[in-house]
């Protein structure tokens, strides 16, 4: 491994060391939600030549359609608000990045996870990369309570 990729992995880890402290203390206080986004192999394909016909152009680009996901998580989010969100990236490979989106004031925040495949084309069954899907996003409020934990009786 060369010294700039050790060096970006480290920084992705402190960030993400980062981004778990601030919300650690938070943690038992905040509200998680977990969207998963279900994709088939039908999909993948209708979705690969339409990007090869110059639809969608926006999918080849793993932080756009991390976007996308989250505006798709959150329904309620304004273009706006959505421009005013931090993101990091967490983990970058060349088939899966997660992303980690927080608003300024860090009381949600969106992890979201976005991924390639490699499918074989039904007319070439060649093995074709994929562009980026939103496979999952986890949304933690913290402007939500969580219910707090009831003690338990020992007897």
């Amino acid at each position: 491994m060369n010294p700039m990729e050790l060096r970006r992995r480290l920084t992705a880890l402190v960030l993400l060391a980062m981004a778990n402290t601030s919300c650690a203390a938070q943690a038992t206080q905040c509200e998680s939600k977990e969207f998963d986004f279900k994709t088939s192999r039908r999909m993948l394909v209708q979705q690969e030549r339409a990007e090869k016909g110059g639809h969608q152009p926006w999918r080849s680009d793993a932080k756009a359609v991390a976007r996308s996901g989250v505006a798709q998580s959150d329904r309620s989010m304004l273009p706006t608000e959505l421009d005013g969100l931090r993101v990091h990236i967490v983990v970058e490979s060349k088939m899966k990045t997660i992303f980690l989106f927080e608003s300024r004031a860090r009381k949600k925040s969106y992890r979201v996870t976005v991924q390639r495949f490699r499918i074989p084309m039904p007319d070439s069954h060649k093995p074709t990369t994929t562009v980026w899907w939103t496979t999952k996003v986890i949304v933690t409020d913290c402007h939500v309570q969580a219910e707090p934990l009831k003690p338990t009786s020992q007897r």
